[in-house]
C-alpha cells in the first residue's frame, strides 16, 4: 500500500522568524550559512514589522475619514496618514524585495550542493535588481536563477513542498489577469467605433462586482511574494536544513570573520 506525506503546514510569520533565530544558532551549521540565515531573519523581521505598521495605518485612515469636527470632515489627519501609508508601503516592498532574494539566493546554493563563499558577502543574486529609478524590482517565477523557482536539483527532494504550493499561487494572478482581458479587454466591436474605444477596459455596470472580485486577485502579487519568501525560509529551516553543515574539510568563516 502507498501512501501520501501529508502536506506541511503553512507557518506563520512569527514561526518562520523563530525558525530562522534558532536555526541561526546551532554550531552544526557551516558558519557562513548561520550568517546567510541570520540575515534572511532580519529581512523577515523587517518586512513583518513594517507589514503590521501599513496594516495600523490603513485601520487609523479608515477611522479618520469617519472622524468629524463640528460637524465637518476632518481630511487633513486622513491625508496625512495616507502619505505616511504610501512610504511605509515603499519600504515594506523594499524589505520584501530583499527577503525574497535572499531566500532564492540561498537556494539556488543549496542546490548546487555548495556553501557561501563569505561570512559577511551577499551571496549571487542576494540584493534585488533595481529598475531605473533605483528601486527594487520584485523578482516573478520563471525558469532562469534569480527567478523565483524551485532549482531542478530541489525540485523532488523531500521538505519543498511549500515552495511548489507558493508558486502555484502565481497561477491564480494570471489566470485573473487573462480572464480580465478577456471580459473588459479590447474585442472586435471596438473596431466599429468611428473615433476609437478610447482603449478599455469596458466594464458594464452590472459587472462592476466581478470586476473588482478579479482586480482584488491581481493585486495580491505582494502577498504571494512574502508566502513564497516564507516558504523558502522555511525550507532551509526544516526540509533542506541538513544541507546546511558543513563538509569533511570545510573552511571556517571567511571574507573578513574569524
Amino acid at each position: 500500500m502507498t501512501t501520501t506525506a501529508a502536506p506541511t503546514p503553512w507557518p506563520t510569520s512569527d514561526q518562520v522568524i523563530a525558525a530562522l533565530g534558532t536555526m541561526q544558532d546551532r554550531d552544526d551549521l557551516h558558519p557562513n550559512w548561520r550568517s546567510v540565515l541570520g540575515r534572511l531573519r532580519q529581512d523577515a523581521e523587517r518586512h513583518t514589522a513594517l507589514r503590521a505598521a501599513r496594516e495600523l495605518l490603513h485601520r487609523e485612515r479608515q477611522t479618520l475619514a469617519g472622524e468629524t469636527d463640528a460637524g465637518r470632515p476632518r481630511p487633513s489627519g486622513a491625508l496625512a496618514v495616507f502619505d505616511a501609508i504610501a512610504k511605509v508601503g515603499e519600504l515594506e516592498t523594499m524589505a520584501l524585495c530583499r527577503y525574497v532574494c535572499c531566500g532564492q539566493a540561498a537556494l539556488e546554493l543549496v542546490a548546487t550542493g555548495g556553501a557561501p563563499a563569505s561570512w559577511s558577502e551577499p551571496l549571487p543574486g542576494e540584493r534585488p535588481r533595481l529598475d531605473g529609478d533605483e528601486q527594487p524590482l520584485p523578482p516573478e517565477p520563471g525558469g532562469m536563477p534569480g527567478d523565483l523557482r524551485v532549482p531542478e536539483a530541489l525540485a523532488d527532494a523531500p521538505g519543498v513542498d511549500l515552495l511548489h504550493v507558493a508558486l502555484r499561487q502565481f497561477n491564480a494572478i494570471t489566470a485573473a489577469e487573462d480572464e480580465w482581458e478577456e471580459l473588459f479587454g479590447c474585442n472586435d466591436y471596438c473596431a466599429d467605433y468611428e473615433d476609437g474605444c478610447g482603449g478599455g477596459p469596458h466594464i458594464p455596470e452590472h459587472m462592476i462586482d466581478e470586476a473588482r472580485e478579479i482586480e482584488r486577485e491581481m493585486d495580491r502579487a505582494p502577498e504571494y511574494l512574502a508566502d513564497y519568501a516564507d516558504a523558502a525560509a522555511w525550507t532551509l529551516t526544516h526540509g533542506l536544513r541538513d544541507r546546511l553543515r558543513p563538509t569533511v574539510g570545510a573552511q571556517g568563516p571567511r571574507g573578513g570573520e574569524s
